[in-house]
């Protein structure tokens, strides 16, 4: 009967090489860092104007639905009306709370 021996290595995980790898590293030539601040602004800047356009436009077609959505509908239904005798009272004879 032949033994065979297994050997186990405990796995370990370094997040500094995976920090190394994947980390953004900003470029050394000044001209290079410049011109990618500015690329990165103007896509910070045309996704706010994305942003505020596509809210204006929602905006607008929510008012046109509600707009449309009550054409030709009465405005006051003759069901719903409650009609009474109200008197106003005035603020000395409002109860106090306890």
């Amino acid at each position: 009967m032949s033994t065979r021996r297994f050997s186990f290595h405990r796995f370990s995980f370094d997040s500094r090489t995976l920090r190394d790898w994947l980390g953004a590293r900003r470029p050394r030539s000044l001209p290079l860092r410049v011109a990618l601040g500015m690329l990165g602004v103007a896509i910070l800047l045309v996704l706010v104007v994305l942003g505020a356009v596509l809210g204006t436009l929602m905006l607008l077609g929510g008012m046109l639905m509600r707009l449309l959505g009550s054409r030709g509908k009465p405005q006051a239904d003759g069901g719903r009306i409650l009609e009474g005798r109200y008197r106003v009272i005035g603020k000395p004879m409002l109860p106090r709370g306890s």
